[in-house]
């Protein structure tokens, strides 16, 4: 009866002990290692790219879509870059957006000018 006794105390501080390891393996874990800022930079977007790439597609017969939503921003962003091109591109889609359909020679004559 002893005996089983003594297997049951060892038994529990084995049981113990393998609990304080698990338990220290797994706050060493978490507090391990040294935490890294990184700064993330974004490029600005290139506005006359961007206008650049809504014009070839209306030079490549691309009807007026969702793009015309943007407008807008996109026109307020060129102006910002060089005014004579906002406007010319303001005009531009205006234009397009009282005909509903881009018209493609302009906007390839607009295109050779950006």
């Amino acid at each position: 009866m002893v005996l089983t006794h003594m297997t049951r105390i060892t038994d529990a501080g084995s049981l113990l002990n393998g609990s304080m390891l698990a338990l220290a393996l797994v706050l060493a874990g978490c507090s391990s290692g040294v935490v890294q800022d990184r700064v993330l930079e974004s490029k600005p977007m290139d506005s006359l790219a961007a206008a650049r790439g809504v014009l070839r597609n209306y030079v490549d017969g691309q009807p007026l879509g969702s793009e015309a939503i943007d407008f807008d921003s996109l026109v307020e962003q060129v102006t910002r870059v060089d005014p004579d091109k906002g406007d010319r591109l303001k005009t531009f889609f205006d234009r397009t957006r009282r005909t509903g359909r881009p018209d493609a020679s302009q906007a390839k004559k607009l295109l050779s000018e950006f």
